[in-house]
């Protein structure tokens, strides 16, 4: 996989997206380029509710959503994970959970984290305003 070339194509689909607000490439790929397996883009947009939008990735941009749940009607989640091959979109219509992944990445960034654990601890404490001693994913048995 050429990282370049899935930023180039995950950017050309965004260009194509209605409403979009801001974009920002987040996650490894960021900075650790010579291990990532994909890339991740927080996308903030307005004028439409979480449920449409994931509706318009899937059936005009054959996007999968990462979620477990179907996504109801004047939902009340913040955000939402959706796919295609090596692209990963994390879309949202609140400006704090926007800034909040562009923060959590640049620290992440900024530590150069590799471990997966790691970057999720700091995206749980930034986004999620967890504790250190909360956050179970790298506390040992």
């Amino acid at each position: 996989m050429n990282i370049k070339n899935e930023i180039i194509n995950a950017i050309g689909i965004i260009n194509k997206l209605p409403a979009v607000y801001n974009h920002y490439h987040i996650g490894s790929s960021v900075y650790i380029i010579e291990y990532a397996k994909d890339v991740d883009f927080i996308i903030y947009f307005k004028h439409y509710s979480l449920r449409e939008y994931t509706d318009l990735l899937i059936s005009t941009f054959d996007f999968d959503s990462c979620s477990n749940y179907n996504i109801p009607s004047g939902c009340i989640y913040e955000w939402n994970g959706l796919r295609k091959g090596n692209i990963n979109f994390i879309i949202t219509t609140s400006e704090h959970i926007y800034n909040s992944f562009v923060t959590a990445t640049e620290v992440c960034k900024f530590l150069h984290l590799s471990s997966k654990e790691e970057r999720i601890a700091i995206h749980e404490i930034i986004r999620d305003n967890k504790k250190a001693d909360d956050i179970t994913s790298l506390k040992a048995d």
